[in-house]
């Protein structure tokens, strides 16, 4: 009987340690994609909007991607609405071979959007943008 509940509990921690293991691998990912983003999601409604009641707006980001025609076309293939600015460094600090994207909020998807351009390798971080050229 003894023999039985060692390795009952065995293979109950096995199981527990595995499942364990598969569920922090992919919120991992998660934080280091989230991580780029520099703003609080969470202060941001389902429609991408924040502020008072009478006064929600979009948030504006902006985000730097390396200056070249491949990355406009991948970035707009996340968000075709994207705003690109070849000789602003934005708030970002875009280097002079790089190029600004702006973005806004406001949408259903706003967040799988966001998410999506903060996993792609290149993009450093997301800031919200106060159009400080």
């Amino acid at each position: 009987m003894r023999h039985g509940k060692a390795c009952l509990l065995i293979g109950l921690s096995a199981l527990l340690s595995a499942c364990q293991t598969t569920d922090r691998l992919p919120l991992q990912r998660t934080d280091t994609t989230l991580a780029k983003i520099a703003f609080d999601l969470e202060r941001l409604d389902a429609r991408g909007l924040y502020g008072p009641a009478n006064g929600l707006r979009s948030l504006t980001y902006e985000f730097c991607i390396p200056a070249q025609q491949r990355y406009i076309d991948a970035v707009h293939g996340v968000d075709p609405d994207l705003r690109i600015y070849r000789q602003s460094p934005g708030r970002v600090g875009c280097h002079n071979d790089e190029y600004l994207c702006m973005g806004e909020t406001h949408g259903k998807t706003w967040r799988q959007i966001l998410t999506s351009l903060a996993a792609l390798p290149y993009v450093e971080r997301i800031i919200p943008s106060h159009y400080e050229f």
